[in-house]
């Protein structure tokens, strides 16, 4: 590799190449131009691949000016961590929370902050099928240590938010299913629907089907119920 001080050598815009050497204590490498700020731009093969731009803004891909501080074109983005746990977890993150991420399983996605816990689950569950999108939703299972995540569908604020364990479920709406620990072939549809369904001792909290809003909002323990229409059934814990 070759630095030449163009500004020395051909009275131009030069190259700061300083190291540990500048008087100022200030490391640098890039340009200095006075009233007409230049971008860093990096060439391989001949072909510009990257651009720093005076605005500060990142650019990666082929002779492109960036629009935004971290502008991509061109190309996919690929990330992954063999040494993460589970195997391959990765996401992205918004304001130091998770937004998008994937635990390594590829039938398995989570969209939201808090969404499946976090990527914080350190675990043993056995997580196949699972779809969750909504803040908090499915919140519980980043802290469960075992159990079957399998074909479960989560989609809205906190919906099955206290989930550990559940099979064959979809729960869609806000709060939607949310003190249910687990279950079994539920399907909850609409703002807190199902909302105090738990089924912890099987079939207790299983095989219901809750279509409305608050529907079957104080089931407990009831199973094989199917209940439409906005709060039907409210007041049935499922004992009778």
């Amino acid at each position: 590799m070759l630095l030449v001080n163009s500004f020395y050598t051909f009275s131009q815009t030069y190259w700061v190449c300083g190291g540990n050497n500048f008087s100022s204590g200030i490391n640098q490498l890039g340009t200095v131009s006075g009233s007409s700020p230049l971008d860093v731009q990096f060439i391989s093969g001949g072909t510009q691949y990257m651009d720093l731009a005076s605005t500060g803004y990142l650019g990666i891909g082929t002779a492109f000016t960036p629009s935004y501080l971290l502008d991509v074109s061109g190309g996919d983005i690929n990330v992954s961590c063999a040494t993460c746990y589970p195997t391959n977890s990765v996401g992205y993150r918004v304001g130091g929370n998770y937004m998008l991420w994937h635990d390594g399983n590829i039938s398995n996605i989570y969209v939201g902050v808090g969404a499946a816990g976090g990527i914080n689950n350190n675990n043993s569950v056995n997580w196949i099928g699972t779809t969750i999108l909504g803040n908090n939703a499915g919140y519980a299972l980043g802290t469960t240590t075992s159990g079957n995540v399998q074909n479960v569908t989560l989609l809205g604020y906190q919906a099955g938010y206290n989930m550990t364990s559940a099979e064959n479920c979809t729960y869609v709406g806000t709060n939607a299913g949310y003190s249910g620990v687990g279950g079994l072939w539920n399907t909850f549809i609409g703002w807190n629907a199902g909302y105090s369904t738990n089924g912890t001792i099987f079939p207790d909290g299983s095989y219901n089907t809750f279509t409305g809003v608050e529907c079957g909002y104080s089931n407990v323990h009831g199973y094989s119920n199917a209940y439409y229409g906005k709060a039907a059934a409210y007041d049935n814990d499922g004992f009778f």
